[in-house]
């Protein structure tokens, strides 16, 4: 039997905690040889596998295996193991053996994807694999590889994120929503596209970007290309695209627990603010909605010191309720 592959089979035994004291002892030399080999241990056990993805090891796991043996076999354990100088190639049949680590070959086996989403009444902060921050606002949703690889470095967004997207020449990074495509090489800007809302809004805080908006059959129809402090608005219902000169910082201050609103219909703030606060809020009188109104405030103000200085510039009453926030007309 191969020694190496013996050591394959140890480490995925001890990421599996069924593993004897020999199996143990070799995963623990092999460690100490280079930091290298603890940070791919540490991959391996922070990584999980869907049922698609052990499907496809599967299936690959022999024709892998044989394309590794020749390199494999090179290293006798006599020979102080210096694993890394072989991960390329020795760890598809370890991370096949475990159930599909993300990985691309000749043979073009998909990524792994992920799935985040940020609840309401709470923001999350991620970094995807190339070093790009992506800030998630309050029922917000991102999908993403869990390593890019390939041409460009594509992400789905339904909701709001913050960008801080790492500089890449070579490989483009794209945000696409159901109603755009944007594409970036380094830089950092702000999408609000929820799928409820009437309006999808890119605003550039640093850098540039390319965005297309697309027809009902998913082609792109219209390319803006903004600069810093510029932000296009596409107004779902008319297909209209608007580019204004805007406080960038503004439109993307929620990040740091903070709400901007700027001649914006009521009931699009009451949507903003049911968001933001996890809470259910009706507007019981359409004359309210449509209203214009702007304002600056903190999160931790709380949601009724919002409301209440509303209610200074408008006529309206609210009241809580067991399913939330009732707003209607005061007389």
């Amino acid at each position: 039997m191969n020694t190496k592959i013996d050591l394959w089979e140890c480490i995925a035994s001890v990421l599996e905690g069924d593993y004897t004291v020999d199996k143990k002892r070799l995963v623990d030399n092999w460690l100490k040889e280079d930091p290298r080999n603890i940070q791919f241990f540490e991959k391996l056990k922070s990584t999980s596998f869907n049922e698609t993805t052990v499907q496809k090891a599967a299936e690959a796991k022999e024709r892998i295996y044989w394309q590794t043996h020749e390199k494999i076999s090179k290293i006798q354990l006599k020979r102080k193991l210096r694993l890394w100088q072989y991960v390329a190639a020795a760890s598809f049949a370890l991370l096949l053996a475990i159930g599909g680590f993300s990985f691309w070959s000749a043979q073009s086996v998909a990524p792994i994807y992920v799935e985040s989403k940020s609840p309401a009444g709470s923001t999350s902060r991620l970094t995807l694999s190339d070093g790009t921050v992506v800030v998630l606002n309050a029922e917000s949703y991102i999908r993403y590889p869990l390593s890019f690889s390939g041409r460009n470095r594509k992400v789905t967004l339904n909701g709001e994120a913050y960008f801080e997207v790492a500089r890449d020449t070579r490989h483009p990074f794209i945000v696409e929503t159901d109603q755009m495509k944007l594409n970036v090489l380094g830089t950092h800007f702000n999408i609000k596209a929820y799928e409820d809302d009437r309006e999808v809004v890119t605003t550039l805080i640093e850098g540039s970007v390319s965005v297309e908006f697309k027809n009902e059959d998913n082609r792109s129809v219209k390319k803006v290309v903004l600069t810093p402090d510029r932000q296009v608005v596409l107004d779902k219902t008319t297909r209209k695209t608007v580019v204004t000169r805007v406080k960038s910082e503004l439109y993307a201050s929620w990040r740091n627990g903070e709400c901007f609103f700027e001649n914006e219909r009521f009931i699009d703030i009451i949507k903003i603010l049911g968001r933001q606060y996890g809470v259910q809020i009706s507007i019981l009188s359409p004359t309210l909605e449509n209203q214009l109104y702007s304002g600056f405030f903190s999160k931790q103000e709380g949601l009724f010191h919002i409301l209440n200085s509303f209610k200074k510039i408008r006529n309206f009453e609210y009241s809580e309720t067991d399913a939330g926030i009732e707003i209607y007309e005061r007389y």
